[in-house]
């Protein structure tokens, strides 16, 4: 999960949150990945996120912490057998807009997904819905 130095400018609430032992449904699903968020069991690390990349596969897992999630800057990168790059973020209920280099990211569920070229560069912006909280991260 990527969350480093970012200042934490959000909530720290994921109200799609699943117990682990009832997510039945992802919570978010656009073709390419399926992600479900679940409560973790440390509470250092209380959300945990689940991508399973639909052909040609993979998987990715992992937990952070509230602190991570406040960035609104948390996401995960993968890339299977030399195709895009897979990057999965999680944002807390008080991020309404996500963008990739100026253009709008589809956010369901707290849950948002980006395919690019390996090697690009990425500009990652996050909003409140009022504008007022921005937090952006380049890579």
């Amino acid at each position: 999960m990527r969350s480093g130095d970012e200042p934490p400018i959000f909530s720290d609430q994921v109200s799609t949150l699943n117990v682990a032992d009832e997510a039945t449904e992802p919570n978010f699903d656009d073709g390419e990945v399926e992600v479900t968020l679940t409560r973790g069991e440390d509470p250092q690390q209380p959300v945990c996120i689940s991508a399973h990349f639909l052909p040609p596969g993979g998987s990715s897992e992992g937990c952070l912490g509230l602190d991570e999630i406040r960035t609104g800057l948390s996401f995960q990168i993968s890339q299977a057998h030399g195709g895009p790059i897979q990057v999965v973020g999680i944002v807390p209920d008080d991020v309404a807009e996500v963008l990739i280099d100026d253009h709008p990211v589809l956010l369901s569920n707290n849950v948002w997904h980006y395919a690019g070229d390996p090697g690009s560069k990425v500009n990652l912006a996050v909003r409140s819905a009022d504008g007022t909280q921005v937090a952006t991260l380049a890579w």
